[in-house]
């Protein structure tokens, strides 16, 4: 497939550029040779980032008192965003779901079979791992008078199993805090086969803004039924929030830019996006950094604001990266960076695994710490990379062996020894995790 260029839009393309170029060039064509696109995986990383960031000062708790514009506020208000990576995700799977079939007009769609073999290949097996080895580590805890194991397996695996934990309020948290959004991305591939169609029929801008009207009629409708029914009901109303219909924008966003970067893939696709369009990005990114700044200093009227407006502009603004990274070249080398593709690669296992483990670690070092140092040099020193080592290993052993169709690598000497690596770093990994949460038990 050829790649077109624009000389009006592009005099010189640099070569981190032409090289981002091949590399959506060979993504298309199934190479081997460079199967993933880098900035993407910067990005994928950087959500990421934005969740451990979060979660890690939930752990500690510390707090840094300032006074801004005649605001007092606290400086780590800005660390309160790890609601944010949701979006982020959200979108980049939008993008990269729809993006190779957009890109290549005589690639023969999906049949719904093979979509979803892919999808259960790629998403179930690392996520049934961590149900098995938390859920094994939960049950050898279970202490007399507790729950009966009959009430605690339904409590653990019989909603999370089919991914519909997060349609019960019961249920959404009972494993995994963070695995709601697992649910909620599952269900958003059931509605992928429907958007897939409506993005390859009519206008996708009309298609992306009709999604942004549904999923601000459901959260509107959250926000005033929460008003009228009382905080009874907030439970409830908010998981209808975080449910399908509540976020399908983040996702359908992602499809579009698919759609705009098809069309003129590399340094070309900003040719593509209109000027009002550029603006809306741009827009959009100043509009959630307005509404965080404004909720963390604590402006009058911040208690009004809901996430739906942030989300929504960050989703859009993130979703908007993905060009904003092949149009300048110093932005494409910060987020292809080495370091962020390799946290993007290992970022589903280390979300998978930071729900579990990153509170009790953060809650038990929390005990004997005191003041603001100490806690960040521990949040950032120690507890964030030991995260990011756990999941790299878990990474190893159940989520990098379903990233290749079976059957493509060759059997050879060294492929046997890898595999007799891989089965006993099938076996290390449990055996880790039960023995830190031991330890943490203790603490």
């Amino acid at each position: 497939m050829a790649i077109e260029t624009s000389d009006e839009t592009m005099p010189v393309q640099t070569e981190k550029l032409a090289k981002a170029t091949a590399d959506l060039e060979s993504h298309l064509r199934g190479s081997s040779g460079a199967s993933r696109m880098p900035h993407v995986d910067g990005l994928r990383a950087i959500a990421m980032l934005i969740v451990l960031f979060g979660h890690g000062w939930q752990g500690f708790q510390y707090h840094i008192p300032v006074r801004i514009f005649g605001h007092q506020t606290d400086l780590t208000q800005f660390l309160q965003v790890a609601y944010l990576g949701v979006p982020g995700f959200l979108a980049l799977s939008g993008f990269c779901l729809f993006y190779p079939y957009v890109a290549c007009p005589d690639r023969k769609d999906p049949s719904l079979l093979d979509f979803w073999r892919r999808r259960i290949r790629r998403i179930i097996p690392p996520y049934y791992a961590t149900l098995a080895i938390f859920g094994l580590i939960a049950l050898t805890n279970l202490q007399p008078g507790g729950p009966m194991p009959i009430a605690f397996i339904k409590r653990w695996f019989l909603w999370h199993l089919p991914l519909l934990h997060n349609l019960r309020p019961e249920y959404a948290g009972a494993v995994n805090a963070t695995m709601w959004s697992m649910g909620l991305e599952w269900q958003l591939y059931v509605f992928f086969p429907i958007l897939f169609v409506l993005y390859k029929r009519f206008n996708p801008g009309w298609v992306a803004f009709v999604s942004f009207l549904v999923t601000l009629v459901v959260r509107e409708y959250v926000r005033s039924s929460c008003e009228i029914m009382g905080s009874g009901d907030d439970i409830n109303l908010y998981v209808l929030s975080y449910s399908v219909f509540g976020r399908i924008f983040d996702f359908s966003i992602g499809m579009y830019i698919a759609t705009k970067l098809a069309k003129r893939p590399g340094h070309g696709a900003f040719a593509n996006v209109s000027i009002v369009e550029r603006a809306m990005f741009v827009l959009a990114g100043l509009a959630s950094a307005f509404l965080l700044v404004r909720n963390a200093l604590q402006m009058p009227g911040y208690q009004d604001i809901e996430n739906f407006p942030i989300e929504a502009a960050w989703a859009m603004f993130f979703a908007g990266l993905i060009l904003w990274t092949l149009k300048f070249d110093i932005l494409h080398k910060i987020v292809a960076h080495p370091v962020l593709v390799f946290l993007g690669v290992i970022s589903y296992s280390v979300y998978l695994l930071q729900g579990s483990i990153l509170w009790p670690i953060c809650g038990a070092l929390s005990r004997h710490t005191h003041g603001v140092i100490v806690p960040m040099l521990l949040e950032y020193g120690l507890v964030l990379p030991l995260v990011i080592g756990l999941g790299y290993l878990f990474h190893l052993a159940y989520e990098r062996p379903y990233m290749t169709k079976p059957g493509t690598q060759p059997v050879s000497e060294t492929s046997l020894e890898a595999q007799r690596n891989h089965r006993a770093l099938v076996c290390l990994v449990p055996l880790l995790l039960a023995a830190l949460m031991a330890i943490l038990s203790r603490c």
